[in-house]
């Protein structure tokens, strides 16, 4: 049982100090206990609290793509993580005063688009576009038609200084410690970050009025989604209860819930595994929930409108058909994985069961981020098996390599499965899928 986030972490850090902990089984059980507190305390504190200041998503229409970014309006792409940065960045936009300022340099409006997590945030919450996900960050600058890229922490990469710098488009970073060499610093502090929104909105008007418009190429039309899902908007579709759904997986409708998180890796080709992987399991009558960046590539794909359904087996489509929903839905940023092990909880709370009962998995195809290793880790350590695309930097050590793989089986009732070929991952996902369904009495 974690005892607190900063506790947690203190100690790992003064485990893996020299001359302290060497024991392999004992650094990995309290890794898991810290992996826990960063779910169950961390994501879930950060999911809540934005939930209560920013509201809670319900469904609305978007769109994703390149071709969300205007050519003939003040384009500027919040990325990153904190969503108070981005919610302010927003209003701001709205602003009577910014919108008169960009037409007086001859821009029809001031256009928010999303890029990664904060993206995510603000796709849930507000119904902003999806610019892109993480591999496609400097594919945004290179349109020419980006004012303003606006960051706060993580997933940030480095070379979009250098992108920026080939064109007209500031590059504006927002937190003391994600600072990065040739940017544009605005130092955000809650007390302030009001007018240093508007400050930031100036900027991007400015850097609009010196625009070469012959630069300008937006290589793709946008897609449509329909966004905004989670626990609670869940339930109201359902009208309050739970049952409809747990009725849906007891007849087989639903044959089980699989959670698509996370990261692009330049490993492999762009979205292939987490669209691949997400098409293979709804085929499977298997609903898939999706998170972070491969909700853009889902979108892209036409999974996240319900008329993406036509991609899923029977008992999936009947259900997205009754309620009006997509078979893949999307449920926030990488912060919002808590959503899920929430909803996990409420399931098996429902059916008297442990988590580690239900046919739900969690995957990550393309994983790159280090969080990302703590966010499979607190699923599997809460009883949800997760597979990945590739390992993290373990396979020197066969005991370390075999308790990830085989030995967190009997400690939580869930293991790693690293699978590259998505089409084998779905098979051994469903497998897994089938057994769960058997030990609780139901058709598999």
């Amino acid at each position: 049982m974690p005892r607190g986030v900063d506790r947690e972490i203190a100690e790992m850090m003064h485990r893996t100090h020299m001359g302290c902990g060497n024991d392999a089984v004992s650094t990995m059980l309290h890794s898991a206990k810290t992996a826990l507190a960063d779910g169950w305390g961390g994501s879930m504190v950060g999911t809540e609290l934005s939930d209560i200041i920013f509201g809670v998503p319900t469904p609305s229409k978007s769109q994703v793509n390149l071709g969300v970014i205007k050519a003939d309006m003040v384009n500027i792409l919040v990325h990153g993580h904190n969503p108070v940065v981005s919610e302010m960045v927003l209003a701001a936009a709205r602003d009577p005063e910014m919108i008169a300022r960009a037409k007086k340099v001859g821009a029809a409006g001031i256009n928010i688009g999303g890029l990664c997590c904060t993206g995510n945030e603000l796709l849930g919450r507000q119904g902003i576009p999806m610019a892109g996900n993480n591999l496609m960050t400097e594919l945004a600058i290179v349109t020419g038609a980006v004012e303003a890229v606006v960051v706060d922490y993580q997933c940030i990469m480095p070379s979009m200084v250098q992108a920026v710098a080939c064109y007209h488009t500031k590059f504006i970073t927002t937190a003391d410690k994600a600072r990065f060499i040739g940017a544009t610093h605005i130092s955000f502090n809650t007390a302030t970050a009001a007018q240093q929104a508007i400050e930031i909105i100036e900027l991007a008007i400015d850097a609009y009025a010196v625009r070469d418009q012959s630069r300008v190429e937006i290589p793709v039309a946008p897609v449509d989604v329909v966004t905004g899902f989670s626990n609670e908007a869940l339930l109201n579709m359902l009208g309050g209860s739970l049952e409809p759904l747990l009725d849906a997986i007891k007849d087989g409708s639903i044959r089980g819930v699989a959670a698509i998180v996370g990261c692009n890796n330049p490993k492999f080709q762009h979205d292939s595994q987490n669209v691949g992987l997400a098409k293979e399991l709804i085929k499977r009558d298997i609903l898939v929930l999706a998170t972070g960046c491969v909700t853009t590539a889902a979108g892209k794909a036409g999974l996240l409108v319900p008329e993406g359904s036509d991609m899923a087996g029977p008992g999936l489509q009947k259900i997205c058909s009754a309620l009006d929903i997509p078979p893949v839905l999307h449920f926030g940023s990488c912060v919002d994985n808590s959503r899920v092990i929430h909803l996990c909880g409420l399931i098996a709370n429902a059916l008297g069961v442990d988590i580690s009962d239900l046919p739900v998995w969690g995957a990550s195809p393309e994983w790159y981020s280090e969080k990302a290793v703590a966010i499979g880790l607190y699923c599997v350590a809460s009883g949800i098996s997760v597979q990945i695309g590739i390992p993290p930097q373990i396979n020197g050590s066969k005991l370390v390599t075999d308790i990830a793989l085989n030995g967190l089986e009997d400690l939580f009732g869930a293991a790693f499965l690293v699978e590259p070929d998505y089409v084998k991952a779905a098979a051994k996902v469903d497998e897994r899928i089938i057994a769960k369904r058997l030990a609780l009495g139901l058709s598999a």
